[in-house]
């Protein structure tokens, strides 16, 4: 009985801890990565409208890789906003239409505001692509903690079994003893 519960406990440990620490760890993994998404996504908008924007100066037509989409509303522009985008404002943020996420970068110059938009369609696909590997490698490193638990219950609680079974028999023992000690007088 008190074997078992003491190799119970200790397997028990090693999923808890190993549960908790491998979750942790993929719930960081998640956050690095909305956070280097956010990031190296606004700097790369905020170098292609700095691009659009000098291009339109120049006169020269403005060519949008396929995931996006630019807008220009104000001054001599006709341009109206998509009803998603309405109550945008200047800055770097995310909306959604039709259920997809878009980053959106708002900038005004001289009158005109600019609104370049970039679907994260395939960038999703990717983060979802990553969320169920974490999941995967949370449950894998679960099942190696029984596992690793189960080896190291069955290592550490065999001389604890021989001690307490010693420890029950120690007048077996003790007369063992000291018939050895007499033997080898």
């Amino acid at each position: 009985m008190v074997r078992r519960s003491l190799a119970r406990r200790i397997v028990i440990a090693f999923v808890l801890l190993t549960l908790v620490v491998s979750s942790l760890f993929s719930v960081a993994v998640k956050e690095a990565i909305n956070y280097s998404e956010d990031f190296l996504t606004e700097s790369s908008l905020q170098l292609r409208l700095d691009t659009i924007i000098a291009e339109r100066k120049a006169g020269k037509p403005v060519d949008l890789d396929q995931d996006m989409a630019l807008f220009v509303t104000g001054a001599q522009e006709k341009d109206a906003l998509p009803g998603w985008l309405a109550g945008v404002t200047p800055g770097f943020q995310e909306r959604r239409q039709n259920g997809h996420e878009h980053h959106v970068l708002v900038r005004d110059v001289d009158g005109a505001r600019y609104v370049l938009t970039q679907s994260q369609e395939e960038f999703e696909r990717f983060e979802e692509a990553i969320s169920y590997f974490l999941v995967l490698a949370v449950l894998l490193s679960v099942l190696l903690a029984w596992g690793l638990g189960s080896l190291v219950a069955r290592r550490a609680i065999a001389p604890v079994t021989r001690l307490a079974g010693q420890v029950q028999h120690r007048e077996q023992l003790l007369l063992a003893v000291a018939r050895h000690a007499g033997d080898a007088q």
